[in-house]
């Protein structure tokens, strides 16, 4: 067979669409360097830009990826699809990579060696980068600076306090 070919979505990958429109996306630093390596071992990769417009998706992966060294092959189609399609022109496909669970069991069943890409940065909600922070107010904090400061006084380990503790 020819080149190995890893399909990767480039949505939950690559891109972090939390933030807004697909051109202003931010990268998922995990999921570049995750492309990266593949490259650099010699596979292709097919893009997976499921109803993205194919130029801002390309020109997002020439920004955001300092354009691979391999030809790109970027598709809008659906997982199922673009899995067919790889195979039918002759790819050797190893890998389909994504970040929806949903997905990736489509590709199992399709007989496909299948990553689930889950990133931990944004396995919490307070994580992830339009989370709603709330700042403390000022006297919250000089309440919580005296109580600390009344336990240190009274903590048995520190050293000034031992000596009391034996001299009595």
């Amino acid at each position: 067979m020819g080149t190995a070919t890893a399909i990767v979505a480039v949505e939950g990958v690559l891109a972090d669409q939390a933030s807004g429109p697909f051109a202003a996306s931010r990268p998922i630093d995990n999921g570049v360097k995750l492309v990266r390596s593949l490259e650099q071992m010699g596979f292709r990769i097919v893009f997976l830009a499921e109803g993205e417009q194919l130029a801002i998706v390309q020109n997002w992966l020439q920004v955001n990826l300092m354009l691979l060294q391999m030809p790109q092959v970027v598709v809008d189609m659906s997982a199922a699809e673009t899995i067919t399609w790889v195979r039918s022109v002759g790819y050797d496909l190893t890998y389909y990579i994504d970040a929806n669970p949903e997905v990736c069991a489509e590709a199992i069943r399709s007989g496909v060696t299948t990553l689930v890409f889950a990133n931990p940065s944004y396995a919490r909600p307070e994580f992830l980068p339009d989370a709603k922070r709330t700042i403390k107010p000022w006297s919250v904090l000089e309440q919580e600076i005296i109580a600390q400061k009344e336990r240190h006084a009274k903590d048995g380990r520190r050293s000034d306090q031992r000596e009391r503790r034996f001299a009595d």
